[in-house]
Parts: structure tokens; C-alpha cells; sequence
């Protein structure tokens, strides 16, 4: 952080700008990024920011793609809490769903033995069936489109990419301006369980209203044509088949009154 303020300091100078303090979510972005390059590559993002800003300083139009794969990927998502919050009943449901399954797919969806999901979560296997049936959790098909993509893990690891991608995009990293690094935690949640309930997963989208929230924001179809290019290229990158690639494209189409007015 000292040689971040001090790099925008001399930055500031050279280029003749006056350049606000950064902001507590800006020092957390420069906090979450693994920094590969060490200060070499700090000066030259503070550098950059400096040249895109005006008065705030525009780290996020400044970082490159991998610093926002990394940046709100900590956690993939969890629901995290403290010893002061309290949790609804709802809430906990959902939270106890989804360790069952990362339970479930850990073991290769085995509730008992050794190796089974009952021993990872150190309970009796009988009462793990009754918790799987009871929250109402269903093994995919082997030939899902979920486990074609390459289930859980690998959507994660693309939803990543996608976000990374489309806040860097020209076109779409306006819808990413001033958003907090909770709020891009949640997003990614939000789409990882939408794509996996989507393509026939375990896991359950349990959030907002998309068309809901997304109307009034002006998304235009260029810019769902563009998410689509950015997610069956990160699909492609990830080595998904084709025959996935394409039956996720036609999902997409399916599932877009879902997410923006036509």
C-alpha cells in the first residue's frame, strides 16, 4: 500500500493530475492480487490508472484480466458469516444443502463408507439420506450438461473468467463501474448456481429476480451477444467439447428472456 500511494503520487506529477486517496475497496483489490510481477508491475497498473483518471483514480480499468479473475475469488462465493450475525432459517438450509452436495461430488455422490460423503461430514449415513432427501437432492444425470461442462469446479473456474472478462470489456466493464468486492462476490454466486441449476445441476439458484434486476440498465442486445462471445471462448480455452459448447449456446438463447427484455 505505501509504495501504491507513493507510485500515484510521482505518477500524479508527471501527468499533471490531482488524484483522490483510494478508496477502502481499491486497497482491498490491490490487497487480493498475487502481484506476479512484483513492483514493476504495481508501478506500471498505478501508472496507468493514473492516466485513465480523472479525479478518482480508475484501478479497475488499470488491473489486468488475472487481478480480476483473483480479485472477489477468495471465498468462490460462499455465504460467509460471524459469531455476531444471525442467520435465517432459510439461509442455513441453503448452506447446509450445499455442503451436502460439495460433500456428495468430493465422493463421487457415495453416501456411505470410508470414502463416502456420511464420513466427510463425520455424521451416520442413514441420517445423511434423510437430509438428502428431505432438502431435496437429486445426483445429475451422468449425461447432464452440467457434468459435460465439467460439473461444479470447472463452472466455477469459467464464471471467473467470464466476470474477469467482461469488466475488462470495453462494452460491458460499464456495468462493473464502482462495484465493491462483495458485490462481485455475490454476482459470481448468483450466476455460478443460475448456470449449474440451468444445465441440470445440484445446485439451486436462489437469488435475486435477473430480469427484474437488470431492466432499466440499459443492456442492449450487442451486449449479450458480447457475454455470450466472452463465455464459448472461456469454454473453449477450458478444453469443454464442442458438442457442450453448443448446447450451452442454445441454452443460453433459451434462457435470455430470463435474464434481459428482448
Amino acid at each position: 500500500i505505501p509504495l501504491a500511494r507513493y507510485f500515484v503520487e510521482i505518477a500524479a506529477t508527471e501527468f499533471g493530475k490531482q488524484i483522490a486517496e483510494f478508496t477502502q475497496e481499491q486497497l482491498t483489490m490491490l490487497q487480493e492480487y498475487n502481484w506476479p510481477g512484483n513492483i514493476r508491475e504495481l508501478k506500471n497498473v498505478i501508472e496507468r490508472a493514473v492516466i485513465l483518471s480523472d479525479d478518482s483514480l480508475r484501478l479497475d480499468l488499470a488491473l489486468p484480466e488475472q487481478a480480476l479473475r483473483e480479485i472477489g475469488s477468495s471465498n468462490n462465493g460462499d455465504i460467509n458469516f460471524n459469531d455476531r450475525e444471525i442467520i435465517s432459517d432459510k439461509t442455513m438450509k441453503q448452506i447446509e444443502r450445499n455442503n451436502i452436495i460439495n460433500a456428495l461430488e468430493l465422493s463421487n455422490w457415495r453416501v456411505s463408507g470410508p470414502k463416502g460423503a456420511a464420513a466427510l461430514l463425520e455424521m451416520n449415513a442413514s441420517t445423511l439420506s434423510s437430509r438428502i432427501k428431505a432438502l431435496f437432492i437429486d445426483k445429475p444425470d451422468k449425461n447432464s450438461l452440467y457434468n459435460r461442462l465439467g460439473g461444479i469446479n470447472k463452472i466455477r473456474l469459467v464464471i471467473d473468467d467470464l466476470i474477469a472478462k467482461v469488466r475488462s470489456d470495453v462494452q460491458l466493464g460499464r456495468f462493473w463501474d464502482n462495484r465493491g468486492i462483495d458485490s462481485i462476490r455475490m454476482e459470481k454466486k448468483y450466476l455460478v448456481d443460475f448456470i449449474c441449476e440451468a444445465t441440470g445441476g445440484p445446485y439451486k439458484y436462489t437469488g435475486r429476480d435477473m430480469l427484474t434486476v437488470h431492466n432499466g440498465m440499459g443492456i442492449r442486445e450487442t451486449d449479450w451477444d458480447q457475454m455470450s462471445q466472452h463465455l464459448l471462448s472461456i469454454l473453449t480455452n477450458h478444453n469443454v467439447s464442442k458438442d457442450a459448447i453448443n448446447d450451452l449456446a442454445n441454452k443460453i438463447q433459451q434462457i435470455k428472456p430470463q435474464i434481459v427484455e428482448n
